[in-house]
C-alpha cells in the first residue's frame, strides 16, 4: 500500500526486532509475589484472620438490631463470607498463584511504544483538524503572501495552506514531544504508584521508556519525509 521504502524496512525492521526481543527475553518474568511472599493467600481484611463474622462475631445471631434473628451477613453460619471461615483468602497481586508476572524490557518497550504512536497520531490528527478550521474560518490567510513564526498565532495555519510539506516539518517535531511528555507524565502520575507500571522495575521502566522514544523518533522522521506517500495512500482508501 505504501510506497516509500524507509517506511517499508523499518516496520520489517521493527517487526523482526520485537520477535527477537520477545524471544531472547520473554515477554514476562516471573518472581515470589511480594503480597504473600508466594503463598498465593493473604490475611482476609474482613475478619483479619479469625475466620469468624465480623457482623455476629461467630454466632450467627444478629447481636446488634435483634439478638434472636439470624446474622444477616453470613446466614447464621458464624463464618466470615469474605473467607468462608478460612481467615484466608486468594491474593489479588498474583490472583492466588504465588507468581507475580514483571514485565521485560522488550514488552516495557513495546507498550510505551504503542502508546506513543497513538498519542503522536491523535496530536497530528488534532493539529490538522485545528489548521484546516482555522483556515476555513480565515479565507484571508490564503492571500497573505509572507508571514513570520515569531508570536504570529497565524503563522502554521497560513503554512498550512502555503506548503503541507513545511507544515509537517513544523507540526512532527511538536507532536513528538507532545507525546513523550503525555506519555512519560501518565505514566508516572497515573500509573506506576499501583498500575501496570507497578509490575516494571526501575530499571526496566527506564529502558523501555528511552528505547521507545528512539523508536518513535524515527518514526517521525519517517512521517516526515515519506507523509505526502502515507497521506495519499490513506486518501485513495477514502
Amino acid at each position: 500500500m505504501f510506497e516509500g521504502v524507509r517506511l517499508k524496512l523499518f516496520v520489517i525492521g521493527l517487526i523482526v526486532l520485537f520477535s527477537v526481543g520477545f524471544y531472547v527475553d520473554r515477554f514476562a518474568y516471573g518472581k515470589t509475589c511480594p503480597e504473600c511472599g508466594g503463598t498465593g493467600e493473604v490475611v482476609c481484611t474482613s475478619c483479619n484472620g479469625i475466620g469468624t463474622c465480623s457482623w455476629c462475631g461467630g454466632s450467627g445471631k444478629d447481636r446488634i438490631f435483634n439478638p434472636d434473628a439470624v446474622c444477616p451477613l453470613c446466614d447464621g453460619t458464624g463464618d466470615c463470607r469474605m473467607c468462608d471461615g478460612t481467615g484466608f483468602r486468594n491474593c489479588d497481586a498474583c490472583v492466588g498463584s504465588g507468581v507475580f508476572w514483571m514485565f521485560s524490557a522488550t514488552s516495557a518497550t513495546l507498550v510505551f511504544f504503542i502508546a506513543l504512536l497513538l498519542s503522536f497520531l491523535a496530536l497530528f490528527g488534532f493539529e490538522y483538524f485545528v489548521h484546516s478550521l482555522w483556515l476555513n474560518r480565515n479565507p484571508w490567510v490564503r492571500d497573505v503572501k509572507e508571514m513570520h513564526f515569531w508570536f504570529n498565532p497565524m503563522f502554521l495555519t497560513w503554512l498550512f495552506h502555503l506548503d503541507r510539506k513545511k507544515w509537517v516539518k513544523w507540526v512532527t517535531p511538536i507532536c513528538l514531544v507532545g507525546a513523550i511528555l503525555i506519555v512519560f507524565d501518565f505514566a508516572l502520575i497515573l500509573v506506576v504508584p499501583s498500575g501496570i507500571l507497578s509490575r516494571m522495575t526501575p530499571e526496566i521502566f527506564l529502558i523501555g521508556m528511552v528505547s521507545a522514544i528512539g523508536l518513535m523518533t524515527l518514526v517521525s522522521l519517517i512521517w516526515y519525509k515519506d507523509y505526502d506517500k502515507i497521506s495519499s495512500a490513506f486518501s485513495t482508501l477514502e
